[in-house]
């Protein structure tokens, strides 16, 4: 027919883009300082709020008294202290569309299974910054403002939680910075044999390896004072005897804190933390797969800051 003209095209029936199965991750912190603190459930109890006692050390024996068996003593009354912690209430909502509730069956546990890990994710950074942000309030601290990190500083670190009788294993939590100025300090070190107090790790995570058989984690969620980054240094809170200080920086006498038989039998002192599943999160073998399980807690933790 005149005047006409005839054309054709595939593109109906082939798609605009192919979307690749594997989605990349975003940039997220693992929680590396929270599994390390003290922890108390409250779950069924009537109250939001927790109180953590500890003994305070009595005035001990003199020389010369008594001055015989038959002098009178007089009494040395056995005190303790404590800490209140109230609980607050954080959430995340989520809705699952139509599309993905008319999935199959394995589409749709899929994507519920991947709204509990992201929702895992961020609870587990929300816990760690919210934890992180008591750092600036430590009131010991090591280091000098504007000076980059060094192995001296990190020596003294360790000496004076040593100082002020901290009892159990040791956990270092740096700022990424921190961590790198550390490694940094390592690899210039000429004058003293560096590798005797630090065993590096290169697997490309947060976990920086062990300073004087400290583990050291780095986080981008520590704070910062002053243009400051700050770290802190603690004895982990769920070891066996270990010792406690609480929040309340005016309180810092570093006592052994003694666990009740409840405790005791959910966390045995002679497993690491990273052998069993966290009894606050669920948390998997290795500070990456947090579940979302008691979500209500309270921390307490010997600490020190550095700069």
């Amino acid at each position: 027919m005149a005047g006409e003209t005839q054309s054709s095209s595939l593109s109906g029936t082939i798609y605009a883009k192919v979307i690749e199965m594997l989605v990349i991750a975003y940039q997220y912190d693992d929680l590396t300082i929270t599994p390390y603190c003290r922890y108390k459930t409250i779950e069924l109890e009537a109250t939001t709020t927790a109180t953590f006692p500890r003994w305070v050390k009595s005035t001990g024996p003199t020389a010369g008294t008594p001055a015989s068996e038959t002098t009178a003593l007089t009494a040395t009354e056995l005190t303790t202290t404590s800490a209140d912690v109230a609980v607050g209430r954080v959430g995340i909502a989520r809705e699952v569309t139509t599309t993905a509730r008319e999935d199959s069956v394995v589409g749709r546990s899929l994507d519920v299974a991947g709204l509990v890990a992201d929702a895992a994710r961020l609870y587990g950074e929300y816990f760690d910054t919210a934890t992180a942000a008591l750092f600036s309030s430590i009131t010991a601290a090591v280091g000098a403002p504007g000076v980059a990190l060094s192995i001296p500083t990190m020596v003294s670190l360790i000496g004076s939680q040593r100082s002020n009788k901290a009892k159990g294993p040791l956990v270092i939590s740096l700022h990424d910075n921190q961590l790198k100025q550390l490694q940094q300090a390592q690899a210039a070190a000429t004058s003293s044999p560096w590798q005797v107090f630090f065993t590096p790790t290169g697997d490309g995570g947060q976990f920086g390896g062990y300073f004087m058989n400290a583990p050291v984690w780095g986080s981008g969620v520590n704070p910062t004072s002053s243009g400051d980054r700050l770290g802190a240094c603690w004895v982990q809170g769920q070891q066996a005897e270990a010792a406690v200080v609480d929040f309340d920086v005016e309180l810092i006498d570093r006592l052994v804190a003694v666990q009740d038989l409840g405790e005791l039998r959910r966390v045995p002192g002679d497993e690491a933390l990273d052998r069993r599943a966290h009894a606050l999160l669920g948390q998997a073998a290795h500070f990456k797969q947090p579940a979302l399980q008691g979500l209500e807690f309270l921390t307490e933790m010997r600490y020190l800051s550095l700069h």
